[in-house]
């Protein structure tokens, strides 16, 4: 029997999605109380999504997308055992991963739970950076099919980090000074490519939300950092270029060059009279 190829499994996941839409949500089982470590069906403008529900925090949820077609798996893609009428191998795609409102999975479908275990080399990845297990991941990003598949998966939860951005108090965003921007294109100039394009990059004391194709990025602080005094600033490469100084609330920064996203890996904080996080 032959194996299909990569280009073969990409299309048979195209026709999958493209029936799949044609199927009606099951409304018999509607879920309430979302839980951390379990999976959820949610249909999005046709297609059925599926996320893991990885930490529940503060009215958001961090989800991380699965889909069946784990042949497509790429280093950031995480294999699991996840028994469902469609597959019972599949993948967690932690690169695609994003804080949510909570409201977001309302109505959504209950699928099951995932094994405590994988659930918990999810969690630790996402919350502390460690290394997925190597033999459970997929390849890089250097051909043409895993970087078509990434882009059709983003482009189908595109939505989540649209959901988090307008959540974010409007007030709190804002444009970039003409200085600062200068600044920080002339740091991204100097600076290689980042490595993968994440959507969201973790850090000591939150995370950065971005939303490459609207050039947005919301910065979000832990719930310990709420409301106090610090300053956040951009360092590489020598250079210091202070982004923000204040009351440390969640903001958006607008119309960022496309260049600036890799910078966001080294965005740090300093607290007020207090030890750094």
């Amino acid at each position: 029997m032959k194996i299909p190829s990569l280009p073969q499994f990409l299309k048979e996941y195209e026709t999958m999605l493209s029936e799949l839409s044609q199927v009606p949500l099951d409304r018999k089982t509607v879920a309430f109380d979302i839980e951390e470590g379990s999976v959820y069906k949610i249909d999005r403008d046709g297609a059925p999504l599926w996320l893991l529900v990885v930490e529940k925090d503060r009215g958001y949820c961090l989800v991380s997308p699965m889909t069946f077609m784990w042949e497509l798996a790429t280093k950031n893609d995480f294999l699991v055992e996840f028994p469902h009428i469609l597959r019972e191998n599949w993948i967690v795609e932690l690169d695609l991963s994003s804080d949510v409102p909570e409201d977001v999975l309302k109505g959504a479908v209950y699928e099951g739970k995932l094994k405590k275990e994988d659930f918990e080399t999810v969690k630790r990845a996402l919350l502390e950076g460690a290394p997925l297990p190597r033999e459970r991941t997929g390849r890089g990003y250097e051909d043409e099919i895993h970087r078509e598949f990434k882009k059709i998966e983003y482009q189908r939860h595109r939505w989540l980090y649209e959901s988090l951005l307008s959540s974010l108090d409007e007030e709190e965003a804002g444009y970039l000074e003409e200085e600062v921007y200068g600044q920080l294109m002339e740091l991204a100039e100097e600076l290689p490519a980042a490595s993968s394009e994440k959507n969201v990059i973790k850090l000591p004391f939150g995370e950065v939300v971005l939303d490459r194709e609207n050039r947005e990025a919301a910065v979000i602080f832990s719930e310990e950092l709420q409301g106090k005094e610090g300053e956040l600033y951009i360092e590489a490469n020598g250079k210091r270029v202070p982004l923000y100084k204040g009351e440390l609330n969640d903001f958006e920064l607008k119309n960022l060059d496309p260049e600036m996203f890799k910078l966001f890996e080294h965005l740090k904080l300093e607290l007020k009279n207090e030890q750094n996080p």
